[in-house]
């Protein structure tokens, strides 16, 4: 009988684990290798549709990406990875540059409230002259970019929505 009540105690648990668990495709931790960052992958759109930001999972290690405003001729390769000190970078190439600019992962967030989860990445790099911020929110299908000075005296924001 006690085997019996153990495995209905174990069956409860681990279906109230499954039930409580995500329910969305796009759910990850914000541990691992890349602090959860796979959450971008996807065609992002502003609001605007002027601008577009594409990311993509290489492998565990390692997203590409590209940023885009055609109507100012605008475009960034970006890649985020693991650079040789195991830090977590964000490699940005305005308009292909070499060599990328790199912004070092210094702050991960995730929140969730009343079962909705909000994440947000910070990178910095106080060394480049504009920007020296880069910060990612993402709620749902809601993805907010802004790039900083660090005193914050300098701000540009962009808001996307995920393009299925």
């Amino acid at each position: 009988m006690m085997r019996l009540n153990l495995l209905l105690l174990l069956l409860t648990l681990t279906t109230a684990l499954l039930l409580a668990g995500c329910a969305c495709t796009r759910c990850s931790t914000t541990t691992g290798p890349l602090n959860g960052l796979p959450l971008l992958e996807g065609r992002w759109v502003s609001e605007d549709g002027q601008t577009t930001e594409t990311w993509n999972v290489i492998d565990q290690d390692r997203l590409t990406g590209r940023g885009e405003t055609p109507a100012r001729n605008f475009h960034e390769d970006l890649e985020i990875t693991i650079d040789e000190q195991g830090r977590t970078v964000y490699l940005a190439s305005p308009m292909g540059r070499q060599p990328p600019t790199p912004f070092v992962l210094m702050h991960v967030n995730t929140r969730v409230h009343d079962g909705s989860r909000t994440d947000s990445w910070t990178f910095e790099n106080p060394d480049n002259d504009f920007p020296q911020r880069i910060v990612y929110g993402l709620a749902g299908d809601h993805l907010t970019a802004t790039i900083s000075s660090l005193d914050e005296e300098r701000r540009v924001s962009w808001t996307f929505w995920r393009a299925e």
